[in-house]
């Protein structure tokens, strides 16, 4: 799944940390950032777990609201 620039800046200087209890996705140019549901630290021990959370955050950082119409 591709990750869109990011939101507030444009930049593309976008990474994805994991972290002890999900996914951030990071915008290094201006530092916006979006984490996934934390889930007690299932992702540890199950690879689909954190495949999981990665997919919910890029939706999330890829979600756009159109306010022109």
């Amino acid at each position: 799944m591709e990750i869109k620039p990011c939101p507030f800046c444009g930049g593309v200087n976008i990474t994805i940390v994991t972290m002890r209890y999900g996914v951030k996705i990071k915008c290094f140019d201006c530092g916006a950032n979006i984490s996934s549901v934390k889930d007690n630290g299932e992702y540890r021990t199950l690879a689909n777990a954190r495949k999981r959370h990665e997919k919910k955050a890029i939706e999330a950082w890829n979600r756009r609201i159109n306010r022109w119409n």
